[in-house]
């Protein structure tokens, strides 16, 4: 890599959450997060991993009325506007093959992502 600064401008930084237990309560395994994290490196550059632990969080199901409660893990991906509809077909296979009626995704608009070289602040003495 170079020591110069690069610049990847991304208008759209997309979140979304990945259920780490499937709908029977049974932990999804762990070649399924390592074979989600290959493909959002080959599809879209790469991913963030926005914890180090799952986020926990509820919602109330419409059809019952009842409050569910469930972890997931929040990704993030920086990606051209013209992609998001690539990245939501993505999502749908996603929950398909994990067994899940949806994934909640969120996308922010604007920003500019940079990748900074620590020689940059190196100083001769």
């Amino acid at each position: 890599m170079s020591d110069a600064p690069h610049t990847r401008t991304h208008s759209l930084v997309v979140q979304f959450l990945v259920p780490v237990f499937d709908r029977n309560g049974r932990a999804y395994a762990r070649s399924v997060r390592n074979r989600t994290r290959r493909e959002l490196e080959d599809r879209f550059g790469g991913w963030s991993l926005a914890a180090d632990r799952p986020l926990a969080g509820a919602w109330r199901n419409p059809k019952s009325g009842e409050v569910e409660y469930d972890e997931s893990w929040r990704y993030e991906v920086g990606i051209d506007p013209t992609r998001l509809h690539e990245l939501d077909s993505y999502l749908a296979e996603l929950a398909f093959r994990l067994g899940q009626k949806a994934i909640w995704r969120v996308a922010y608009a604007g920003g500019e992502g940079r990748v900074i070289s620590a020689a940059g602040l190196l100083v001769d003495k």
